[in-house]
C-alpha cells in the first residue's frame, strides 16, 4: 500500500507518531479564541473584525490566516452587509420617472408609489412590497413574500385597490431597488 501512495512504511509510521507542530497548536489557541469571540458577539463579526479583536489581546496572526482557520472550522458570520447595486453603464433596464411628468398631488389618491425590499430573517430572506398615496405618505397596501417576483407586487397592488376602492383613477410607479 505505501508503494501505491508513494511514501515509504518508516515516513508514514513517523509522521503517524510525530507530535502536532507548533503552528498547528497555535491555530488552535486562535481558533478556541475566535470562537469564544464570534459567539460573545452573537456570531456577527467575519475575519475582517476578528483580527483587530486578536491582534488587540497580542496574539500573532494575519487576517488571512483568520480567515483560513474560520472558513477550515466552519465558522461564519450570520450577517452579510454586501449588498449588490445598480451603476450607470449596467444592463438592467431603468424606468422613466413617470410622476415627474403629473403635477403635484391635491387630494389623496391620486397618486401612488412603490417600493419593493428584503428584510433578513433568521429562516432567511423575506420579501416586502409596500403601495404609499403620495398625498397622505399612508401605506395603503402590502405583500410579503420568500420569493421576489411579480406576484409579490401583484398582491400589494391589489390589496391597495381593495382598500382604497373610492379611488379607482389612479396614477401607479413602482420604484424597485
Amino acid at each position: 500500500m505505501f508503494g501505491l501512495l508513494g511514501v515509504s512504511s518508516s515516513g508514514y509510521y513517523d509522521w503517524r507518531d510525530r507530535d502536532m507542530s507548533e503552528h498547528a497548536k497555535y491555530d488552535a489557541v486562535l481558533v478556541q479564541q475566535i470562537k469564544r469571540m464570534h459567539v460573545g458577539h452573537e456570531r456577527n463579526y467575519g475575519a475582517k473584525r476578528v483580527h483587530p479583536y486578536l491582534k488587540g489581546f497580542n496574539y500573532a496572526c494575519s487576517r488571512r490566516r483568520i480567515n483560513r482557520l474560520m472558513k477550515t472550522h466552519g465558522i461564519r458570520s450570520s450577517y452579510h452587509a454586501y449588498r449588490y447595486r445598480r451603476y450607470n453603464g449596467s444592463s438592467a433596464p431603468v424606468a422613466d420617472n413617470l410622476l415627474a411628468e403629473h403635477s403635484k398631488a391635491d387630494t389623496t389618491g391620486q397618486h401612488w408609489a412603490g417600493d419593493m425590499t428584503y428584510l433578513k430573517t433568521g429562516e432567511g430572506e423575506l420579501y416586502m412590497a409596500a403601495v404609499l398615496d403620495l398625498y397622505t405618505r399612508k401605506v395603503i397596501g402590502w405583500g410579503f413574500s420568500k420569493s421576489h417576483d411579480t406576484s409579490l407586487v401583484d398582491g400589494a397592488l391589489k390589496m391597495s385597490i381593495a382598500l382604497e376602492e373610492k379611488h379607482r383613477d389612479v396614477f401607479f410607479s413602482i420604484k424597485i431597488n
